[in-house]
């Protein structure tokens, strides 16, 4: 008697889908993805990588596929549904080694 080969639903095709799909696939199981939007959107959300996740994406061999979209001088921008620039926001240039604001660091 064969068994079957396993299978995993995952719900959603964003980050953590993807990545819970890949690893899934690589270790035999085979996953369904279901996901609500109709099609793939033109932008998406604002990703920072730092160390942990660009090391997380070069391991998934995706790391080449991630576009830079980091302003020439670093820093990011409130901007209103407008598309008006209203103030800096935080800037991801040289982002520190860990998030400043956590309690536990």
């Amino acid at each position: 008697m064969t068994m079957a080969t396993p299978r995993a639903l995952i719900v959603g095709m964003g980050i953590a889908g993807l990545a819970t799909a890949m690893r899934l696939r690589e270790i035999g199981w085979q996953p369904v993805i279901v996901e609500r939007a109709p099609e793939r959107r033109e932008a998406g959300y604002f990703v920072g990588l730092f160390e942990t996740g660009r090391a997380t994406a070069q391991r998934m061999g995706v790391l080449d596929a991630i576009g830079n979209r980091t302003d020439r001088d670093g820093m990011t921008y409130n901007v209103d549904r407008s598309g008006t620039k209203r103030r800096p926001g935080m800037g991801y240039g040289r982002p520190a080694r860990r998030p400043a604001s956590h309690p536990a660091w």
